[in-house]
Order: structure tokens, then sequence, then C-alpha cells
């Protein structure tokens, strides 16, 4: 197992030398910056800022978006530059474990530094009310709320990443 983990953190090392995947990084890091300035400054409370810009319409189109042409990047990269190491698994089923791995990993790295740009840049303009209140009309804190809401956005991450991943294997590039 330690060995996979290795080869799948080469092969994501490899990924994330590319050209492609910077820029859509680059474009993730924008949409970040504007979910986080423009958007999550308009509240006064840390927590509630944080929510506010995951809960905007157009934020959550343009982050899974660009977290689906991530995934796309990386099947693409896999399948061109990584022939003779999809070759030396064993079967498909295999290939399968493997694609679903290094999506996952992708997945959770991508979705942790854009998590963790926003935490910065809301810890430098809305640290000053970091209260815990009732949220809207629900009868628990929106401390409690924001976690269950970062959680279901992460499945939801989650399983677009995987089935896009599972779609590219069975079909082309153009049909993903």
């Amino acid at each position: 197992m330690r060995n996979k983990l290795r080869n799948d953190f080469k092969i994501l090392d490899y990924v994330t030398s590319n050209e492609k995947y910077k820029a859509i990084f680059f474009v993730s890091m924008i949409v970040v910056i504007y979910g986080t300035l423009v958007l999550g400054i308009a509240s006064d409370n840390f927590f509630d800022s944080i929510l506010i810009p995951f809960q905007f319409p157009i934020f959550n189109i343009l982050i899974f978006s660009l977290l689906f042409l991530n995934n796309l990047n990386l099947c693409s990269i896999l399948k061109k530059d990584f022939s003779f190491y999809i070759i030396r698994l064993k079967n498909k089923k295999e290939y399968f474990k493997t694609l679903i791995r290094i999506s996952t990993i992708n997945y959770f790295l991508n979705f942790i530094i854009m998590l963790l740009f926003m935490l910065i840049l809301l810890l430098l303009t809305t640290i000053s009310n970091t209260s815990i209140h009732s949220y809207q009309n629900y009868n628990i804190s929106n401390f409690i709320y924001l976690l269950f809401y970062m959680f279901r956005y992460i499945i939801y991450g989650l399983l677009i990443t995987l089935i896009s991943s599972l779609i590219y294997v069975n079909t082309s590039d153009k049909v993903t």
C-alpha cells in the first residue's frame, strides 16, 4: 500500500507540474478570491462569511466546473503520459482503483488548498466577530451548520469527481 501511494504522489507531482493544471489552479484561486472578498465579506461574522460563498449558485458552478476540469486533465494525462504504468497494472479493475485513488487524492488536495486560501483571506478581513449564534430559522448554531454544509459539499464534489473519472475510463474524452 505504501508503494502504491508513493507512485500515486509521483503521478500527482507530474500532473501538478503541467501547464494546464497551473492554469486551472490559477483560475480557481481567482474564483476563491472572488468568493471571499466579494461575497463573504458582506457578512461581519467569520462563520457566516465562510458559508455565504458556498451557498451562492454561481460560485458553486465555477468551483465544481473547475474541479471537474481538473479531474479531466488528470485523467487525460494519466491515459496519455502514463500508458506504460496502466499496462503494468493487472487488469481494468486495478486501473479503476488506481484512477479513483489518484482522483480522490487530487480532489482533496485541491479542495483543502482552496479552503485554506479562503480561510486566510477571511482571517485577514473578518476575524473581529467570531460569535456563534442560531443560524437563520434553524435551531442549530452557525458553526454546526457550517460543518454540516462543508461535509456535504465535500461529498458532492467527491461524487462528481469519481463519476467523471469512471465515465472518462469507459468512454472517450469528448463524451465526458
